[in-house]
């Protein structure tokens, strides 16, 4: 498939001050898409100096992001491991009829936000300090759809052989994000050296505020009340594990911590990185319950409330690097570190008891470890553990 777009832009800024305290800026973009048109952006910004020492900022402005080329127009056939067995899944594009007249999603549409910030900053002695607040909304938010089984779309046997389930790109979701970055950088002398110290922080939220669906994914006879709202079309369209990885797949805070101390021709740094709780949830509703109070999906270990284990919280952790670094001449210099220094790892991924090694009761859709392939999630710093180096560096 060979397709293509052109874009033609035209931008314009302009920035003035009021008075020595008061700085203002406005600028405007203009975008004509060959396949979505045409799109006006915005943005006033503003500076206020309060002292010499402290000033307030902020901006307002909205987004504008058309669907890339393969959101547009990719398709192919993969194998994908799902509970832990093998799955040929068709992406199809957004056109295809699978995605416009079986499941019923609509053409997609290019992405728009609206974005607020608002900050300080200031210079305390050696101190300097900027903290800044921040919302985002996005809209008609483009993610990859669940999975739709060839069952639930009514594939014949002669229809799309091979293939298991079918996914394709929506403008399934709008959401808003809202947090707050902290920075401040310090420059010390001790003794005979200079301390450098940073510290960054930040707490965001992401939440999804809707979910885009249409007439024909919400009706009756794509959501029959009678089975498992696994098979129900408005669930799979974003199911719940495609919303988690928006909402609480990645840590809703971060603490960076860093300290270089520089004497002579020796620079010593340590750093120190928090990532905070993230969720795993399963894309299978694990809460969903019968008209007899039964759970849908009782392949789950659970604990005495009901909760099902699968659905896991992964604790913070703290992930610390060390390097020492010498300058033996302007050209030469060896670094000796350690990236992860207390090698550290994440939270095991819940394997079920039954599936214990040697079970001859083992059932790969009870837990997410892959039959025991994947114990651990990257989104924490990794789970390579300690990684110890010795650099040299010529520069010529």
């Amino acid at each position: 498939m060979n397709k293509a777009r052109t874009n033609l832009g035209i931008y314009a800024d302009v920035e003035g001050e009021i008075a020595n305290r008061l700085l203002l800026g406005v600028a405007t973009r203009f975008e004509n898409y060959s396949d979505f048109g045409s799109n006006l952006s915005g943005k006033i910004s503003g500076r206020l100096k309060l002292t010499d020492g402290l000033a307030l900022r902020g901006s307002a402005s909205t987004g504008f992001r058309a669907p890339s080329l393969h959101q547009r127009y990719f398709q192919n056939t993969s194998t994908q491991f799902v509970s832990g067995l093998p799955s040929n899944t068709l992406t199809v594009n957004n056109d295809n009829d699978i995605a416009r007249k079986v499941v019923g999603v609509d053409a997609l549409r290019p992405e728009t936000s609206i974005n607020f910030t608002a900050g300080i900053t200031a210079k305390l002695g050696s101190l300097a300090l900027t903290v800044d607040a921040y919302e985002i909304k996005i809209k008609d938010r483009i993610v990859y759809s669940g999975a739709f089984s060839r069952a639930l779309l009514g594939f014949t046997t002669e229809q799309y052989v091979g293939i298991n389930n079918v996914n394709f790109f929506a403008n399934a979701a709008n959401t808003t994000t809202k947090g707050i970055d902290i920075v401040a950088n310090g420059r010390y002398n001790i003794g005979k050296g200079k301390l450098f110290v940073t510290a960054a922080l930040n707490f965001n939220k992401n939440q999804v505020t809707s979910v885009n669906s249409t007439t024909l994914i919400n009706s009756a006879e794509k959501n029959d009340p009678t089975k498992s709202p696994d098979t129900w079309f408005k669930n799979l369209l974003f199911d719940r594990q495609q919303r988690s990885r928006i909402e609480v797949w990645q840590p809703m805070n971060k603490v960076n911590l860093s300290l270089t101390y520089s004497i002579g021709k020796l620079d010593i740094t340590a750093r120190t990185v928090r990532f905070g709780e993230v969720k795993y949830v399963h894309n299978l509703d694990t809460e969903a319950k019968k008209s007899d109070g039964t759970f849908w999906n009782t392949q789950f270990d659970r604990d005495a409330s009901g909760k099902a284990y699968i659905d896991q919280t992964f604790a913070p952790v703290w992930i610390t690097d060390l390097t020492l670094n010498y300058r033996f001449t302007k050209m030469l210099s060896a670094s000796l570190g350690a990236n992860n220094l207390f090698n550290v790892y994440p939270d095991q991924i819940y394997v079920d008891p039954r599936n214990a090694i040697g079970s001859v009761d083992y059932a790969s859709g009870r837990d997410a470890s892959n039959r025991g392939r994947l114990l651990f999630q990257p989104n924490q710093g990794g789970y390579n553990g300690r990684f110890v180096f010795l650099r040299v560096a010529v520069n010529l």
